[in-house]
């Protein structure tokens, strides 16, 4: 995910990184990785500013949310990312959508870029199907591949109270 600046010239060129091999994990605190990945766009300069444009395809692997199964979805995200080229690296923050390198950097890393776009294209929910039935929260059976035996409507023992408040005893007989 790196492109060597020095071989950049003026104007337009097609750009393509090729990370089928090659895998990155999207964030520390989940398993979403990005795996066989390909970059098709172009690059361009102009004085010393670059820009990179392109489409990101690729394979995120993670867990369904509900079942925990690991699943793969493809995905697909564009980016374009503004290289602006300064005298001495600067410990700002940029603003989205622009890279601030040193006028001595040779090397260009676009994997945190690579890694937010398609951390957008993610979906807030990862499901392994539209109807996953999930896990039992009572045995930890998955309810897609094995059926479970418990009660289906559990009771909350906090509302016992209330709940003998409104039931009659079985010898009495409502009026009518």
């Amino acid at each position: 995910m790196k492109v060597d600046l020095r071989r950049v010239q003026e104007g337009t060129h097609p750009l393509v990184l090729d990370g089928r091999d090659a895998a990155f994990a999207l964030d520390e605190d989940t398993e979403r990785t990005l795996t066989g990945f390909r970059f098709e766009g172009e690059i361009s300069s102009e004085g010393m500013d670059r820009r990179v444009c392109g489409s990101l395809t690729g394979t995120l692997e993670t867990v369904c949310d509900r079942c925990l199964t690991r699943i793969d979805r493809e995905v697909q995200a564009d980016l374009d990312v503004r290289v602006v080229v300064e005298k001495s690296a600067r410990d700002t923050e940029s603003p989205e959508g622009v890279i601030q390198v040193a006028s001595d950097t040779t090397v260009l890393d676009l994997t945190s870029p690579f890694r937010a776009a398609v951390l957008l294209e993610v979906p807030i929910k990862n499901l392994c199907r539209d109807d996953c039935r999930g896990i039992c929260p009572r045995c930890g059976v998955n309810r897609n591949k094995e059926p479970c035996d418990c009660d289906p409507t559990p009771i909350d023992p906090r509302w016992d109270a209330l709940r003998s408040a409104f039931e009659t005893p079985s010898s009495e007989t409502p009026e009518e």
